[in-house]
């Protein structure tokens, strides 16, 4: 159990420093997006 707990643990902080760079990409492609319908 104690080794189950473990491995979810990494693999949930794996796949949080995986995603971060999408999660900044995403979050600047939506700035972005917002920004030029406001400049319309």
């Amino acid at each position: 159990m104690q080794h189950t707990d473990i491995t979810q643990y990494n693999i949930v902080v794996f796949e949080l420093r995986w995603d971060a760079p999408g999660l900044v990409l995403s979050r600047l492609g939506v700035s972005r997006i917002l920004i030029s319908n406001n400049g319309l």
